[in-house]
């Protein structure tokens, strides 16, 4: 906080007073002219954005981003799962992609749909934060359904 406020970057806004703390204000006009001389490190684009108006339109190249695996269609077999995967797929291809697809199904029995992961850190993290999206899709494919659990399982 020194090392900024002595660069002139950090304003006090309010001062400490007995029983309160400061209020700091990041002065971002005076961090933008002294940072200017890195701008062409970070890229061409970050420089349209930094001296372009305001009001005129910025022409940003299209996104770079590569995607390393495509999502894969879930396999049609006639299954709870293959249906709930499909819906999975079309509702968060992100997520089905990183972490749907590599599930299968294990059993189905009573209300309980049990999904069978590749390792145990998939099946821990899918149980834990991603299970209420499952079970969401499992319900709109299946009213029957009233659990879903993610366990490890060797294919």
């Amino acid at each position: 906080m020194s090392a900024m406020r002595t660069l002139g970057w950090l304003t006090v806004s309010r001062p400490a007073a007995r029983g309160r703390v400061a209020e700091h204000r990041i002065d971002l006009p005076q961090v933008l002219i002294a940072t200017k001389s890195f701008w062409d490190d970070i890229g061409p684009d970050f420089v349209a954005r930094m001296t372009a108006p305001t009001t005129a339109p910025i022409d940003v190249p299209q996104s770079n981003v590569v995607q390393l695996r495509p999502a894969a269609a879930p396999v049609r077999d006639g299954s709870l799962w293959s249906a709930v995967a499909e819906q999975l797929l079309q509702d968060h291809p992100a997520t089905y992609t990183a972490w749907f697809a590599q599930l299968v199904q294990i059993d189905l029995q009573d209300g309980i749909l049990i999904l069978g992961a590749r390792s145990g850190f998939v099946a821990d993290y899918v149980q834990q934060h991603l299970v209420h999206r499952l079970t969401a899709a499992a319900v709109a494919q299946d009213p029957g359904i009233k659990l879903v659990q993610v366990r490890a399982h060797s294919a």
